[in-house]
C-alpha cells in the first residue's frame, strides 16, 4: 500500500481513470444505461471499473441503479431486523450474516466483487438466504 502511494501520489492505485470511464459512460446514457459487459468497448481494459455503484449505474443507467441500491438497502433492513428480533444463535448467525454483508458491499467499491456474474449470483443468494432459514426455522 506505501509503494502504490509514494509511486503514484494515490492510493487508487490508477482507478481514478476506471471510474472516469465509467461516470461518462452513465452520462452518455443515464436512464437505462450502456448495457452489461460494455467497459472493454469503452476502453477499460480489465472489463470492470473496481466500483459495483458506478458499474451498475454506468450499465443500467439510473432505473437499474437506483434499483440495485434499493435492493441493497432492503436486505440491510431486514437483516437489521433479524437481528434486534433473534435469540441465542439464531442471534449469532444474524450477526455474522450482517457483519459478512458489510464487508462484502464494502469491498465492491474499489473491487469487482459486486459486479461480475459468480461473485453477484453468490451475492444475491446469501442475500436472500435469510428468508428461507426464517421460514424454516418459523
Amino acid at each position: 500500500f506505501n509503494s502504490v502511494v509514494r509511486r503514484t501520489g494515490s492510493s487508487l492505485n490508477g482507478r481514478e481513470l476506471l471510474y472516469k470511464v465509467a461516470c461518462d459512460m452513465f452520462i452518455s446514457h443515464p436512464v437505462i444505461g450502456n448495457g452489461f459487459w460494455q467497459f472493454g468497448i469503452n476502453g477499460i481494459a480489465g472489463r470492470d471499473p473496481h466500483n459495483f455503484i458506478l458499474a451498475y449505474f454506468a450499465s443500467t443507467g439510473f432505473i437499474g441503479g437506483l434499483g440495485f441500491l434499493l435492493y441493497l438497502a432492503a436486505t440491510f433492513m431486514r437483516l437489521s431486523v433479524a437481528l434486534k428480533t433473534k435469540k441465542d444463535s439464531s442471534k449469532l448467525l444474524c450477526q455474522i450474516v450482517m457483519v459478512s454483508y458489510i464487508i462484502y458491499v464494502v469491498h465492491g467499491c474499489v473491487e469487482p466483487s459486486l459486479s461480475t456474474q459468480a461473485p453477484l449470483s453468490i451475492f444475491m443468494l446469501l442475500t436472500l438466504l435469510p428468508v428461507r432459514v426464517e421460514r424454516v426455522m418459523s
